[in-house]
């Protein structure tokens, strides 16, 4: 094999790692903004079932707090919900997740049209550079149509499913729990946390 050849299968392999990381990674984020989009939705409506109970707790339960301290309270809340609710609506993660999702489709199509390049077809010299060059415009491209990129993790999600040999066990541990924190951390907090302050709540008023 010469130089040539050499360097056509070095680019013809770095050219497949770049657009397989990538189309991986673009599929990864569309999933992270379609679970963001589902657990919006679900703590959201959890917020506005919370306030309710909030407001209906006094009327069957004898409480120490004020009737102007509990109406404060919630009228505080409601606002600073309705400014949650709109910036997560503003965020439009169901249709960004769509967009990397379609350009996750064509990155595929792409890395297929590229292995059969490197080990179908199997053109040599000019014609295989002229291919190469080809396909390395049409992703760039393909990146152009789509002003939605995917993040770090979602990069480094990607890599670990092509090369998880390359990362020890505790690298592992923190990419998936760096996902878990950006994605649904703080869904599952603005969930939980209200139930836990209304049974405190319930608690010390029946042992008052």
């Amino acid at each position: 094999m010469t130089t040539t050849e050499n360097q056509e299968l070095d680019y013809g392999e770095i050219l497949k790692k770049k657009l397989k990381t990538t189309t991986i990674a673009r599929y990864k984020a569309s999933h992270f903004y379609e679970l963001r989009a589902q657990y919006s939705l679900y703590s959201i409506g959890l917020l506005s079932s919370y306030l309710i109970i909030i407001n209906l707790l006094p009327l069957f339960i004898p409480t120490f707090l004020s009737e102007k301290f509990i109406a404060f309270f919630t009228i505080s809340v409601s606002i600073l919900m309705l400014v949650f609710s709109h910036f997560e609506l503003s965020k439009d993660y169901k249709v960004v997740a769509s967009r990397l999702h379609n350009c996750a489709k064509e990155l595929r199509k792409l890395v297929d049209d590229l292995e059969k390049v490197l080990y179908l077809h199997k053109p040599s010299g000019e014609q295989k550079i002229k291919d190469l060059e080809n396909i390395s415009n049409e992703y760039n491209h393909i990146l152009s149509k789509f002003q939605e990129n995917h993040n770090e993790i979602s990069f480094r999600l990607a890599s670990l499913s092509l090369e998880p040999d390359k990362f020890k066990a505790y690298q592992k541990f923190f990419i998936h729990l760096k996902c878990f924190v950006m994605t649904r951390l703080l869904y599952i907090v603005l969930m939980i946390l209200p139930f836990i302050i209304i049974l405190l709540f319930l608690c010390f008023n029946i042992k008052l």
